[in-house]
């Protein structure tokens, strides 16, 4: 997964993310579904979940949110 930054220290935050292929086989997958676009929850400078973009919103203005300070 490419990496985002940020600033550390906000209690809640999404970020979003591409996943990176194999680099044997250029695939990845994540059962039934082969998906790239991921929203990244973060709470307290730890991610907690990794799931698939479905907002439909495409790429954010800025890649990460802050939830709660």
């Amino acid at each position: 997964m490419r990496a985002v930054e940020g600033e550390r220290g906000h209690h809640r935050v999404l970020a979003q993310g591409v996943l990176e292929g194999c680099r044997h086989c250029g695939t990845y997958d994540f059962g039934d579904s082969l998906w790239e676009m991921v929203v990244i929850e973060i709470v307290d400078d730890v991610i907690v979940s990794v799931v698939q973009d479905t907002s439909g919103e495409g790429w954010w203005a800025q890649s990460w949110r802050v939830l709660e300070e």
